[in-house]
Parts: structure tokens; C-alpha cells; sequence
């Protein structure tokens, strides 16, 4: 991957920089140009590199779609905090744009790797619900939004490590990577 795509990699990483720079300094400005860019970069690399053939490259376009509807309504609510809501729904439903596209995955061979299968229903199992229960007395009216999207980004993250032995090893562990750190 990063041999692969040089050109890319020094496209975003030049992006990252930018974005790190903004929020460091609070430059709004550079943050309302850069903060789209990260997901319009990813974007315009799953379409060049795959040409969007097959379900599973259009259902993570549709997620970056709604990632990226989501990352500017966020940056929104500081207008109007009915944004804030708006961004949030927009990033489950990119999160269950993700889910889908890693469902075709698992299917191509559920058999496989039922070990690490249990183990990741085991662990997302945990750290949700000890998560929520540690946040719960401070969200308020939220309570039940703040379940649903936990619940939403477990599944992602399980269904991300399901695809441990359906993909080639590169895919799994960068999809995997990504579904941790978010």
C-alpha cells in the first residue's frame, strides 16, 4: 500500500499535517478545507484504484459519502447545534454503510476463524458495555443515542475483525486499524 501509491500517501500526508497544524493553532479556516480533504483524498483513491467495481467498493464509497456529510455538519454546530445531530446521523449511517460492505466479506466464508470471531464479540462486548456504563451518568437525555451508536460502532468493529482470513492480511489490518482508532 504505501509502496503502491506514493503519490497518494504524500498527498495525505501533506493533508494530515495541515489538519494537525489547523487544530493546533485553531485555524478555522485551514480546518474547514483540510477536515473534508482527508475523506475527499480517500474517496478519489477507492474510485481510482477500484473503479468502484463490486458491492463491497460501493457500500465504503457510501460511507465515506456520509463520513464526509457528517464531518462538515460537525464542524457546523459551533452555527446552530441542531448540526451536531445532523453530523452524528450521518456517521451512523456511514458506519452502517461499513458494516454492510464487511458482511460481504464474512459471507464469502463464515466458517472461517471462529476463534478470533468469538474473541472479538467477547472484547467488543466488554469494552462497550463498560464504556457505556462509565459515561452513562453524564450524557443526560442522550443516554439512549449514545447506546444506539455504541452499540452501531461494536458491530463495525466486530464485523471489521471477521474479516480476519476472508481478505489478504494488508486489507484486514488497515480496515482493522482504522475501526479501532475510530
Amino acid at each position: 500500500m504505501l509502496k503502491k501509491h506514493t503519490k497518494f500517501n504524500l498527498l495525505f500526508a501533506i493533508i494530515f499535517f495541515l489538519q494537525l497544524l489547523a487544530e493546533y493553532h485553531q485555524l478555522v479556516r485551514l480546518r474547514a478545507v483540510t477536515k473534508p480533504m482527508i475523506v475527499l483524498s480517500l474517496m478519489l483513491l477507492l474510485c481510482v484504484v477500484t473503479k468502484l467495481k463490486g458491492r463491497f467498493h460501493k457500500r465504503i464509497f457510501a460511507g465515506l459519502v456520509f463520513a464526509l456529510a457528517g464531518d462538515v455538519l460537525l464542524m457546523q454546530a459551533s452555527v446552530d447545534p441542531v448540526y451536531f445531530t445532523y453530523g452524528l446521523a450521518a456517521f451512523l449511517v456511514c458506519h452502517l454503510c461499513y458494516i454492510s460492505a464487511f458482511y460481504l466479506d464474512f459471507r464469502s466464508a463464515p466458517e472461517l476463524d471462529k476463534k478470533g470471531a468469538r474473541l472479538a464479540i467477547a472484547l467488543c462486548a466488554v469494552f462497550s458495555i463498560g464504556f457505556y456504563f462509565y459515561i452513562r451518568p453524564h450524557l443526560g437525555s442522550m443516554r439512549l443515542q449514545v447506546l444506539a451508536y455504541t452499540i452501531v460502532i461494536s458491530l463495525m468493529l466486530m464485523m471489521a475483525a471477521f474479516r480476519n482470513m476472508r481478505v489478504n492480511r494488508s486489507s484486514f489490518l488497515l480496515i482493522m486499524t482504522g475501526a479501532v482508532l475510530f
